[in-house]
């Protein structure tokens, strides 16, 4: 074996990778809401549930037989296959030859630096997916022509005000909020719990006439904190600025107000496979799923190659859950 590969066990390789992975998701919304779910294979089930209400238990007399209830998602499973993602780093001859007139082991360090390129490049792609899913209730694979997933929410799920924000002196942007957050829990067996907006969603907001005389604002723009106080003390919930880009294109449409579930509410998850992979880094069972990545080292002319491969997939139980309105 190289020298180089002494220094990088697959296993430390893969384990670094899923931490790094980790502390990506940890300030993330997405990954709130749609947390990991690691199955131990390329398929998954999905329940439908974004239309089925709650089951209700009865009461019944003493030594009475509890009632028998149906199974009512046996017939609303989707099942589906995880796609698989895949990215690479090439540490090339030239960039070895640098980094090994350095002391402290500059190869090695370079390597876990490209370990964790390659770790950000999957989750960025996994974000991307996951927005996509929550804001459209749809998931387009352009890397797979012909590939698509839908998640089948209703048409109810989403709407455009009847005046646009950018009318900041004739929109009714706190109606919309308000109507939005009512249309949402008539939609759903939950209540709620916040509305992700981005920075210019917020901005109109806050410029909005109606919004300003609702907070008593005398300026142009309605503070912040007033604005999130007003709706608390309505009982609404408040606002999550979210502005997560990746590669300068924000992750959910910034002209989209986004409804989410109150805290406790699992509307779905972001399945991660079982990849072939996962085998050279010596890891199997409950162990196996997940992100891997490891390094190769190549003879003529010298060079490392990082390799990182997800099988991810965003699924969505509940995709009404997510409630989509065009400001």
């Amino acid at each position: 074996m190289p020298a180089i590969l002494d220094q990088l066990d697959p296993a430390e390789i893969t384990g670094y990778a899923r931490l790094y992975a980790e502390t990506l998701d940890a300030d993330n919304m997405l990954a709130e809401y749609l947390p990991n779910l690691l199955v131990e294979d390329v398929m998954v089930e999905i329940n439908k549930q974004g239309n089925i209400t709650q089951r209700v238990a009865e009461y019944t007399a003493p030594d009475t037989t509890a009632p028998l209830g149906s199974r009512e998602y046996a017939d609303s499973k989707i099942s589906m296959q995880i796609p698989p993602m895949r990215d690479s780093m090439l540490m090339g001859e030239y960039d070895a030859i640098r980094v090994r007139n350095n002391p402290d082991d500059a190869v090695v360090t370079q390597a876990f630096r490209d370990v964790e390129s390659v770790t950000q490049a999957l989750v960025n792609r996994v974000n991307r997916a996951r927005a996509e899913a929550m804001e459209t209730a749809q998931l387009a694979l352009p890397e797979l022509p012909g590939v698509s997933i839908d998640y089948g929410d209703s048409a109810a799920r989403k709407e455009t005000v009847a005046v646009a924000w950018t009318d900041t002196a004739n929109s009714n942007a706190y109606d919309d909020y308000l109507e939005a957050v009512a249309a949402y829990d008539d939609l759903n067996d939950w209540s709620c719990g916040a509305v992700a907006m981005s920075n210019a969603s917020v901005s109109l907001f806050m410029r909005s006439a109606q919004v300003r005389s609702v907070v008593g604002a005398t300026a142009s723009v309605a503070r912040f904190s007033d604005v999130q106080d007003a709706l608390q003390a309505d009982g609404y919930p408040p606002i999550r600025r979210f502005n997560r880009k990746v590669a300068g294109v924000p992750l959910l449409s910034d002209n989209v107000n986004l409804y989410l579930p109150e805290t406790g509410v699992t509307a779905g998850n972001t399945a991660y496979g079982l990849a072939a992979e996962a085998s050279d880094a010596g890891l199997a069972g409950t162990e196996a799923p997940g992100i891997v990545v490891k390094v190769d080292e190549k003879e003529n002319p010298k060079t490392y190659v990082t390799f990182g491969i997800a099988w991810a997939v965003p699924i969505l139980g509940a995709p009404n859950a997510f409630y989509a309105q065009t400001r």
